[in-house]
């Protein structure tokens, strides 16, 4: 089994670029002590954003058990009773879908924002709302706010407050700190005299100051420097066309910059896909524009061949080919018409790299032009018309083939 598995998406799909941990658990104890250890429990909760004491918690409503989680533990997240690790993952599944997904674009993009209720807002696709679930831990996770809330505010008010002269009694009894039992949700207290820790923030801050810094932090860590960032985005948008760094092709771009595997590719399109919308001809569309350099159209059909492996998941059966077709037939006749003239010699070269199949493209020459949805019959036509003579050739060499 992996070490790390999917969150949402497709759980067989190697390349998706959102991981966790898998629950490591063990059990401990015996009788009526017996207990159930999530090991990496902070792991897991890191890479879902989220507080490991909630996660900890829902564990404990879904089992009816008691819970706990300590950060001064060392991490320890416990829950009463024996229960295997498979079945701790399917409860963390259900976690997922209540808690962490975008109920729009089911991407683990979204924060929350907790007040007399759960608002929330995914950095993906925009969406924002309140959380659709009536879980138990939705009062704890609110309940919870508000007692950080006011043990910020009381802090806040001793400091600002008059100095007064204590005896040694009250200085004893300003050291001791509240500290919630998340077994029996009681107040108990503790004589300490450490600061206490800083909270660590669990939630993507989506204001569009955090989404700028994070999107340089992307692009020089994609660039040598900061200048040289800026000099590569400057040709980008120069090949685009486009001044907006958030357009999709631009963003697809300057991801290529690192040389991405094929299946990082096809994982960032996917994101890209979800986040921004786009059907499958769109998709298709943003995957051309973004791997070809049109500056000069001679060496288009040469940049085909070069994209082969990436276009080959795109085409891995007639239904997916014929998108592939019908937005190259857009794209020569209306978005670039002056690669009219080569259309014949990308179509060659996607048959010499098994793109596209001798009997797609048949298929596809055969049918009528206004089936092409996507460009109008005079210029699925004219598209046809110029492929003619490597249809023909195709068909010849089928032909001899069969005699033999």
């Amino acid at each position: 089994m992996s070490r790390f598995l999917n969150i949402g998406g497709d759980a067989h799909d190697a390349s998706y670029r959102y991981k966790m941990p898998v629950l490591i658990t063990k059990v401990e104890g015996r009788g009526n002590g017996i207990k159930t250890v999530i090991v990496n429990m902070v792991e897991v909760s890191k890479a879902l954003h989220i507080d490991p004491a909630f996660t900890t918690k829902f564990f404990g409503y879904e089992f009816g058990a008691q819970s706990r989680f300590s950060m001064k533990d060392d991490g320890r997240s416990v829950v009463n009773g024996k229960f295997d690790t498979k079945t701790m993952q399917d409860k963390l599944e259900q976690f997922l879908a209540l808690f962490i997904l975008c109920p729009g674009c089911g991407l683990p993009e979204i924060k929350m924002k907790v007040r007399k209720d759960i608002k929330i807002d995914c950095a993906a696709c925009g969406y924002n709302g309140l959380l659709k679930t009536k879980h138990k831990l939705v009062t704890y996770i609110i309940k919870d706010h508000k007692e950080k809330k006011a043990k910020k505010k009381n802090k806040k008010e001793g400091k600002d407050g008059k100095k007064t002269k204590k005896t040694k009694k009250d200085k004893t009894a300003e050291d001791e700190e509240a500290v919630v039992d998340a077994d029996e949700e009681k107040v108990v207290t503790k004589s300490s005299k450490k600061e206490p820790e800083a909270e660590t923030e669990w939630f993507t801050d989506t204001s569009k100051e955090a989404q700028e810094v994070r999107r340089n932090q992307e692009f020089d860590e994609m660039a040598m420097g900061q200048e040289e960032s800026k000099a590569v985005m400057d040709q980008i948008i120069a090949q685009t066309g486009s001044t907006n760094v958030e357009d999709p092709v631009v963003v697809l771009k300057f991801f290529m910059l690192k040389d991405p595997e094929v299946e990082e590719i096809c994982s960032e399109l996917k994101r890209l896909q979800m986040s921004r919308g786009l059907d499958e001809p769109q998709k298709i569309k943003l995957l051309l524009e973004s791997l070809l350099d049109f500056t000069d159209l001679k060496t288009i059909p040469k940049q085909y061949g070069k994209h082969a492996e990436v276009l080959k998941k795109f085409a891995k059966d007639p239904k997916h080919a014929r998108v592939l077709i019908g937005c190259i037939e857009e794209q020569v006749g209306i978005t670039h018409p002056d690669l009219l003239c080569r259309v014949a010699l990308i179509i060659q070269a996607l048959y010499d790299e098994d793109v596209l199949s001798e009997q797609t493209l048949i298929a596809w020459h055969e049918s009528p032009p206004e089936s092409s949805w996507l460009s109008s019959k005079e210029v699925a036509t004219l598209v046809r018309e110029k492929v003619t003579p490597f249809i023909e050739w195709l068909k010849d060499a089928e032909e001899e083939e069969s005699e033999e």
